[in-house]
């Protein structure tokens, strides 16, 4: 590459050590750059990439107490501060395995450890301005989203035996798979996978086979790239989209449970993992991966109040199976919604659902004085002219539930079955509060599940049955019927084995029923029937 066009580059380097600044800006400067400019922090970089553009950025992944160079460079690329032509070096101290597997996952362009030699630096940087010029054409062409140019312009560098082979074969079948020719793309990589099995290439094979629709093949495929390479980051994302378009909800959790083992410190697989883990009624899970959430998504545009209100909204349903469990959570949520206010920008609904689940929060420790004086507050808002949805309708349900006023939720709840009858959506997010589930979705789970626990149970193969309600009970949290079933199985495997094991699980799960089971309920007299049995086990 001519020296004219290191001159006319700008080079950003970000570290929170002057001294490193300073002779890495020199090491810079002797390769030919002029336009070299160094920050301390995450925040001033970023705020200098949105007002100028930089060729090369190198930075430091610990940058102190702000944001890191990981959280950088996924901010750049979130508001576009940074192209695809552009180079991104990683540079740590820290050669820690999340450390190291946390920047390879977000794809910096080269990773270095310090110290760093000249040599080390001159060679790399080299080399990448090098692909940056051979591939620019490619690049300008992505920028303006040009992809049929960049897809020859890639065939023809690869017919040509570039020096840049492989970046050309990835670049390529991503643009394939991106303008659906899928044909092509299957072809490029069965041709590579031919020469040499590398794993970035039976990804990409199994992504075809995802979007034309051939999920089981694709499964498999992803799960054996895995099994051999259990830290191929890529492959547990292709993986988790073709579960989820499988509708394999809880192999998605179990998957997303391994990625984020891998590479903890990954804010967006942690958030996604709460989200299938809450869906699926795993709650405990969803409320410690909401946490990590919040931790590893402070400084970051990870760092929203929706994170602190979903990891609130978690621990109010830890509530519905263990109430004990749920107080070990509950006041570092409360902390976290009383400062919401103060660390964020919240909407007039957000401020609403935070009050909401405060209140719960409160009446479920039994401090009934407070939660019923936040429920008051938000009552009188509720009045004006806030505009309510499904999300905002079901934390008013469930606050009034928490503060003994059942009448008033029931009456609600009866409402809004109503209102959205024809919303199958809606109803699935309502079967969690209900004694019974209404939507369709909801009915048929249930169906089968008790199908399959009553029958255990009848065989007195009672660890199934328990397992099996369980599992309902997480998703169906308030169906007292499924409750009961729970403790009849638990009840016949004490019996049956002349031992207590489950009495202290028994025991909470009634202390969870007598909040929603009145002398009208239907179980009621199965409610006492099974009470005094449990008694009766010493």
């Amino acid at each position: 590459m001519s020296s004219s066009h290191y001159e006319t580059s700008r080079v950003l380097i970000v570290d929170d050590f002057h001294n490193f600044r300073r002779t890495l800006a020199k090491s810079i400067h002797d390769l030919g750059f002029r336009h070299i400019d160094s920050v301390a922090t995450g925040e001033e970089a970023a705020n200098l990439c949105h007002k100028q553009h930089y060729d090369l950025i190198l930075c430091d992944y610990n940058l102190g107490d702000g944001k890191n160079g990981q959280q950088l460079l996924e901010e750049l690329r979130y508001h576009q501060d940074i192209k695809s032509s552009d180079i991104f070096v990683m540079i740590s101290a820290d050669t820690s395995r999340h450390v190291v597997m946390c920047s390879y996952d977000c794809e910096p362009d080269a990773f270095l450890t310090k110290p760093i030699t000249g040599k080390v630096l001159e060679q790399r940087i080299k080399r990448l301005m090098a692909q940056r010029e051979e591939l620019s054409r490619v690049y300008q062409s992505i920028e303006k989203e040009d992809y049929q140019t960049a897809i020859n312009l890639l065939y023809d560098n690869i017919q040509q035996q570039s020096h840049y082979m492989v970046d050309c074969q990835k670049l390529l079948g991503e643009l394939y798979i991106k303008e659906k020719e899928y044909g092509l793309a299957e072809q490029l990589y069965k041709d590579i996978l031919e020469a040499r099995e590398l794993d970035w290439a039976l990804v990409g094979l199994a992504n075809v086979k995802i979007e034309r629709g051939e999920i089981d093949s694709a499964l498999e495929s992803l799960e054996d790239i895995i099994f051999n390479n259990p830290s191929y980051l890529k492959a547990y994302d292709s993986l988790s989209k073709a579960c989820s378009l499988a509708g394999n909800n809880h192999r998605l959790q179990k998957v997303l449970e391994m990625a984020t083992e891998v590479s903890p410190m990954s804010t967006s697989r942690q958030k996604s993992l709460a989200e299938i883990a809450l869906d699926n009624g795993d709650v405990e899970l969803a409320v410690k991966a909401y946490k990590k959430t919040i931790k590893f998504g402070a400084n970051s545009h990870h760092d929203t109040p929706d994170n602190h209100l979903n990891f609130a909204r978690a621990i109010t349903k830890v509530f519905d199976n263990d109430i004990d469990k749920a107080k070990e959570f509950s006041r570092e949520a409360t902390l976290l919604l009383n400062n919401l206010e103060d660390k964020y920008q919240v909407s007039p609904q957000q401020k609403v659902q935070a009050k909401l689940l405060n209140s719960q929060i409160h009446a479920l420790e039994g401090n009934k004085q407070q939660s019923k004086i936040l429920l008051n507050e938000v009552e009188d808002v509720l009045e004006t002219t806030i505009e309510k949805n499904i999300e905002l309708d079901i934390e008013i349900v469930n606050a009034l539930i928490a503060n003994d006023k059942r009448m008033e939720a029931t009456t609600m709840l009866n409402e809004l079955v109503d209102r959205y009858k024809n919303d199958q959506s809606a109803l699935e997010k309502l079967d969690p509060l209900l004694n019974e589930p209404v939507s369709e979705k909801g009915k048929k789970m249930i169906a089968q599940i008790n199908k399959k626990g009553i029958a255990a149970y009848q065989k007195k193969q009672y660890e199934t049955s328990i397992n099996f309600f369980i599992r309902a009970q997480k998703k169906f949290p308030r169906y007292i019927g499924l409750k009961l079933n729970l403790i009849q199985a638990m009840i016949g495997s004490m019996r049956d084995n002349e031992n207590n094991a489950y009495k202290k699980q028994c025991q909470s799960t009634f202390k969870v029923i007598e909040r929603y089971i009145t002398p009208t309920s239907p179980q009621f007299y199965r409610y006492q029937q099974l009470h005094t049995m449990l008694q009766k086990i010493q």
